[in-house]
Parts: C-alpha cells; sequence; structure tokens
C-alpha cells in the first residue's frame, strides 16, 4: 500500500464536513470520486487513490474490529468510509 500521508489527510478532512461525506457517497465512477477527492486534498495519483481504496476495502472485508482500523486510517475510521471502501471496489470490478 503506498504511504502518501494526504490520502490520511484526504479521510481526516472528508470525515470533518458533512457535506463532502455526502458528495463522496454520490460518486459513480473511481475517476469522478478521484476527481472530487483531488480537488480536497491533493498530493496522490490516481494510481495511489486507488490502491489506497482497494487497501481499505480489503481490510474491512476481513472483519477487522473497530479500533484496529482506526489505527490503519489513522483515527478517522466511520460508518461512511467502510461502504465508499466497498462501493470504489465494486466501482473497479464492474
Amino acid at each position: 500500500m503506498t504511504n502518501n500521508e494526504n490520502l490520511l489527510k484526504l479521510i481526516e478532512e472528508v470525515n470533518s464536513d458533512p457535506e463532502k461525506i455526502e458528495q463522496f457517497s454520490k460518486k459513480d465512477s473511481p475517476q469522478e470520486l478521484y476527481d472530487y477527492c483531488i480537488s480536497i486534498v491533493p498530493g496522490y495519483t490516481y494510481e495511489e487513490f486507488t490502491e489506497f481504496m482497494m487497501y481499505l476495502a480489503d481490510l474491512i472485508s476481513k472483519d477487522l474490529s473497530e479500533d484496529e482500523l482506526n489505527n490503519i486510517t489513522g483515527g478517522t475510521s466511520k460508518p461512511w468510509l467502510n461502504s465508499a471502501a466497498q462501493k470504489f471496489k465494486l466501482m473497479l470490478e464492474l
């Protein structure tokens, strides 16, 4: 997985704003989601973003505890992030 701190900043930024969570969840393609996210916190490539989201989706599918997931995502794991990562994985598989 990429070690890009900007991706963790992105999660923190989205997590802090209900409007951003809503917009995040409305995106219908990986590219559309990436374009939205890069407008919030830049500094990572599409490939890094994709790898990060797939990594989160894989972790979530392993039934990690809330504490374990919080440790991995810098303490910002929330239900919206879990569903967004799973949705992203499904979009890539289509």
